[in-house]
């Protein structure tokens, strides 16, 4: 095989993967109703060698860079950790040959790539929450309980939060309106392995007759070191639960839980401090765009404004509060030069300015809470009280 696969995974697992014409050399009808029980060496052999073409451009895709969707307003990313993820595994497939794949696997129909939906994304969550009549109601609680406490200080009725989060219904019993409902998003790819592959293969061996040999069953895989993103629009709860709480939860959830089948022998877990990184990078992101978001509203503000009121705007922006003094001083020997009208409005701005300094450094500059102004402050406490009328 010539080159990587670059094409749709899902409609080659799913389509491509059986399909009849690749066989046209050897077999004349449609090869799926095949009895297999023939002793036909040279048709089964032909079957494999095609099963065989295939696995290879499944297990040969590559997902160069990063793929990055702008969906959902939350984001968590998790790397899978050895020996991977299994997920669709209830979807039919294979046809008991020995290089079929004979477990099912999870598509995304457009993009072609291995995805967690939105469904089973939800559905983790919510097994974990405590239910009525559930043998594990007490544990469940108790987990989430720890899980709240470590999130936030206040108090959480834990079924009410559930029913708020999975059910849209407050704890009135009213129902909430759609649009102030958490929404689960598709986990996807966004990531390859260190080389950028995705997909790998595995077996299990079942060992149903002790007296025969286990046949191994192959299944495809997502190998490890992938990374999946997945997906939120989540809203602040009525309970005082923040969404960014609610993001904290799920997080914990999905790692100490994983995702997928095979999960009791260690398939759909994460690495935890990947992820703790990438939130943490996420955050400060976040936090950056925000200030360039504010920079920019600032200084077009600032560009509206007439010279005197930017100056004057400006002049606590510098976190030195020595530094403010110094813009204060200059204002105040300015005073004299300034029209009636501005000459009253830079007196207040003095005014509060030396207020702001004196609870700052707790130091006298225009009331006596810290003790008597010194005698050069009192005089320009008296010129700006005789501007203002005071």
């Amino acid at each position: 095989m010539k080159g990587n696969y670059s094409g749709n995974l899902g409609w080659l697992f799913h389509n491509d993967y059986y399909r009849k014409n690749d066989l046209s050399t050897v077999i004349n009808k449609d090869w799926l109703k095949i009895n297999y029980e023939e002793e036909d060496k040279k048709i089964k052999a032909e079957i494999n060698r095609v099963l065989d073409k295939k696995n290879k451009q499944l297990l040969s895709f590559k997902l160069k860079g990063r793929k990055n969707d702008n969906i959902g307003k939350q984001k968590i990313e998790c790397k899978t950790i050895y020996p991977g993820l299994l997920i669709g595994s209830g979807l039919i497939h294979g046809i008991g040959e020995k290089e079929d794949f004979t477990i099912g696997f999870q598509f995304d129909h457009t993009s072609g790539l291995p995805i967690i939906p939105g469904s089973s994304v939800k559905g983790l969550l919510r097994s974990v929450f405590p239910e009525d009549g559930d043998v594990y109601k007490e544990e469940k609680e108790e987990y989430i309980r720890s899980l709240i406490e470590d999130i936030t200080e206040v108090q959480v009725d834990i079924e009410s939060l559930r029913d708020e989060i999975f059910e849209g219904r407050l704890k009135d019993g009213k129902r909430m309106p759609l649009a102030k409902r958490d929404i689960f998003f598709a986990a996807q790819v966004i990531k390859g392995d260190r080389d950028n592959m995705v997909l790998g293969e595995d077996y299990i061996t079942p060992h149903g007759d002790p007296l025969k040999d286990p046949q191994p069953l192959k299944f495809l895989k997502v190998l490890p070191d992938v990374v999946f993103e997945f997906n939120f629009d989540l809203k602040d709860s009525n309970l005082g639960f923040s969404k960014k709480d609610k993001l904290k939860l799920f997080k914990d959830i999905i790692l100490d839980f994983g995702v997928g089948a095979k999960t009791n022998v260690g398939y759909g877990y994460f690495d935890r401090d990947y992820t703790d990184k990438m939130i943490r990078k996420r955050e400060e992101e976040l936090e950056a765009k925000k200030e360039e978001e504010a920079r920019k509203k600032r200084e077009a503000e600032l560009a509206k404004m007439s010279e005197l009121d930017r100056r004057l705007a400006t002049v606590f922006d510098d976190p030195n509060i020595n530094e403010v003094e110094k813009e204060l001083k200059e204002l105040f020997d300015d005073l004299d030069e300034f029209g009636e009208e501005d000459k009253m409005k830079v007196a207040k701005f003095l005014k509060d300015g030396y207020l702001r300094v004196e609870a700052e450094k707790e130091e006298a500059k225009w009331s006596k809470k810290f003790g008597k102004p010194s005698k050069r402050q009192k005089k320009k406490i008296k010129k700006i009280k005789g501007i203002l009328g005071e």
